[in-house]
């Protein structure tokens, strides 16, 4: 059994906060030039737009061999035939990491989780106590997550010219981890948290690394549940949700949690990341839309409902301009009746087969 001394921990703490704050600095520098967090789209009324001819395809799974070769050939059609496509992935292309999604019956919502929102945690001192003690475990699990084959043929895709640009909803860095060089994280890295006074940045290793040391009564919790995470215990996946909030049971006294302040200015730290109720800036709502009014030659999307108004208003851009689209989901999307071409499966199955 996987066990970890609580006097290991403690004293690795110190390590382990000068290691990641010697690194931050360079860290957030990549993370200005390249991706500055962004809020979520308001949810706002549905986008009248006209349908083209839809070629859904069954799950692969179930199709026979040609069929299933007949239809990775239009998809890898669909991608080889362009130079400057803009990808759009959702939670489903991190389930597959082991990180939960919100809408799936597995999801989040369906097993009653309901999302901080940005003015219960601003404004409540008790809520940020409830929710850094359960995002200091469920981080614990989330922070472990690697790409899979679908974000590396995402990669070798971009390598090859075709892929110009992904634009992600997903906080967990996994894309620019596989390698993705032209990234926007429209929902901003879990990675990363931020002061919500002064702006400055800290990796979130090292929030984590000061969160333990205030709070050495929660190492019992966080050991109880990395035994249970490396045993395999029934039920420990449920424990963890989309956005690294993880449920601890009765035994924590919130009351008792000390939370860091930022250690420029005392301000409040809040994960660098959108929460329900924010709204992404115009620049960078400028920009990604930019992206597909001018850049685009195809849209292909993968792993997303599109249920949140930030990713579907940029499939409206693109059936306006009347560019080729081409989905890649398990389940229903919101824009299955814009689409050319929707092949049903996990974003690594599908996409190893085009690559193969």
């Amino acid at each position: 059994m996987f066990m970890i001394g609580l006097g290991t921990i403690r004293g690795g703490i110190i390590r382990t906060i000068r290691r990641a704050y010697s690194a931050h600095q360079t860290q957030l520098n990549y993370r200005d030039n390249h991706d500055p967090s962004l809020p979520f789209y308001k949810h706002s009324e549905p986008i009248a737009l006209s349908a083209p001819h839809i070629n859904i395809v069954p799950p692969l799974d179930i199709l026979p061999t040609t069929q299933t070769s007949q239809h990775i050939s239009q998809l890898k059609t669909f991608i080889n035939t362009k130079e400057n496509l803009i990808v759009i992935t959702g939670a489903g292309m991190s389930t597959e990491s082991g990180i939960p999604d919100y809408r799936s019956p597995n999801g989040s919502y369906s097993r009653g989780h309901r999302p901080i929102r940005f003015q219960e945690f601003a404004n409540s001192h008790k809520n940020r106590q409830r929710y850094w003690a359960r995002n200091l475990i469920g981080f614990s699990s989330f922070s472990q997550a690697k790409p899979h084959a679908g974000h590396k043929a995402l990669v070798e895709l971009e390598k090859r010219g075709h892929v110009h640009h992904l634009i992600t909803q997903n906080v967990d860095d996994l894309h620019k981890m596989a390698g993705q060089q032209q990234v926007t994280q429209l929902h901003g890295s879990n990675n990363v948290v931020t002061c919500l006074t002064c702006s400055h940045k800290y990796p979130r290793d090292y929030h984590q690394m000061r969160l333990l040391w205030m709070n050495p009564q929660l190492l019992p919790q966080l050991q109880e549940f990395l035994t249970s995470v490396n045993t395999n215990e029934s039920g420990t996946s449920a424990k963890v949700r989309s956005d690294g909030d993880a449920e601890i049971g009765s035994k924590v006294d919130y009351d008792d949690v000390d939370v860091p302040d930022c250690e420029k200015c005392g301000g409040i730290l809040k994960p660098d990341v959108v929460f329900f109720g924010e709204n992404i800036p115009a620049a960078r709502k400028s920009l990604v839309q930019d992206l597909i009014r001018t850049k685009a030659d195809g849209l292909l999307m993968i792993g997303s409902s599109l249920q949140v108004h930030s990713a579907f208003s940029l499939v409206g851009i693109a059936v306006e301009r009347g560019l080729p689209l081409a989905i890649v989901n398990v389940g229903p999307t919101r824009a299955d009746s814009l689409v050319g071409l929707k092949v049903h499966g996990h974003a690594s199955t599908v996409l190893s087969a085009v690559l193969a």
